[in-house]
């Protein structure tokens, strides 16, 4: 049971999350953190690679800053795709 106004606040790089993909071919600029909190679970972007991610009662997300293929920034479910 998380404590009432408790927030997680995690390093947002590759170095503090579990390599799900093969990042090691892409570069820090091209990762973000989305951050999606416990009792709202509309995820939203909390920081891009090398920030902080302040997310209050939550999940951090660490993933493709960009759409497959695209310049376009990725949605939520897009970076995990």
């Amino acid at each position: 049971m998380w404590e009432q106004g408790y927030q997680l606040q995690v390093n947002c790089h590759r170095s503090m999350f579990k390599k799900g993909k093969a990042w090691n071919d892409v570069p820090d600029d091209d990762l973000q953190c989305f951050c999606e909190p416990f009792l709202d679970p509309e995820p939203y972007h909390c920081a891009k690679d090398g920030g902080v991610c302040t997310c209050p009662s939550g999940n951090v997300f660490y993933g493709n800053k960009f759409k497959a293929g695209t310049s376009n920034i990725a949605t939520f479910m897009e970076m995990l795709d």
